[in-house]
């Protein structure tokens, strides 16, 4: 009982935090400029009006979140640390474990958030089918998890902020181009011996880096559902990733000397 009352005071606090700091204000903000944005490039185009800013609008409404969302993570982790927040948190009445699952339920609970915000503003511009709204919303709920939690454990694995900013942005871009970079790789004529080595250690790196270029799939707010495959991969590989990335976050922690 005193673990679980220790745990959500934790998860309290990160929400003030996130409050404070004017996340979910920033992303509304920054999400409906990008709508204006879209709109406006939208009308200016002369064929595929809506199209073009249904594209855009998704597109930038996903770097919005993933941006803000990992930088908070990166630096609000930091700044624990550096104000020795940290030691007093552990000092109560918690685990280190349940330090770590405390932030993955702030974290999923601001992903959630954020997607909301994002819907709303989505939808409003791109008026899709509800069906194909839902898939996108939930693509990008996983999304957003996935790079909250990645962060974390970067948050933890490394000693500076700036440092976990661009692992991320780094391991983002990866799992984004994934996709092209194996399939580029399968392609390769066999007589390029340095390709086909480069083409190797890109598919054994995809056997660990979520397919990210398969969610958010703008697709469906254009031409609603299509089949069910390409959305249970996505489930699948959150099922896959996300008690992976926990658990190295764990592990982490546990080997933190305070």
């Amino acid at each position: 009982m005193i673990q679980l009352r220790g745990t959500r005071t934790l998860v309290a606090y990160i929400m003030t935090t996130a409050l404070r700091d004017r996340l979910f204000l920033a992303f509304l903000v920054l999400t409906a400029l990008a709508a204006s944005m879209a709109v406006f490039i939208g009308g200016a185009a002369v064929v595929e009006k809506h199209e073009l800013s249904v594209v855009y609008v998704a597109a930038a409404t996903r770097l919005i979140l993933i941006a803000g969302l990992v930088m908070f993570v990166c630096f609000h982790i930091r700044r624990l640390f550096e104000s020795r927040e940290v030691e007093l948190m552990l000092s109560r009445p918690i685990s280190r474990t349940n330090f770590v699952f405390a932030y993955v339920v702030s974290l999923v609970v601001l992903s959630i958030v954020a997607v909301i915000i994002a819907t709303i503003v989505v939808g409003a511009v791109a008026r899709p089918e509800p069906a194909g709204l839902a898939r996108w919303s939930a693509s990008l709920l996983l999304e957003c998890i996935i790079m909250m939690l990645t962060a974390l454990f970067f948050a933890l694995a490394m000693t500076s902020a700036v440092a976990n900013v661009l692992a991320c942005f780094g391991f983002y871009v990866l799992a984004r181009m994934i996709g092209l970079l194996t399939g580029i790789a399968q392609t390769t004529p066999d007589e390029a011996v340095l390709l086909r080595f480069v083409g190797w250690v890109m598919e054994s790196i995809s056997v660990v880096i979520p397919r990210l270029d398969l969610f958010g799939q703008t697709a469906w707010l254009i031409y609603g559902v299509g089949g069910e495959v390409g959305f249970m991969v996505i489930a699948l590989q959150g099922l896959v990733y996300v008690p992976l990335v926990v658990a190295a976050a764990v592990f982490d922690i546990q080997r933190w000397q305070f």
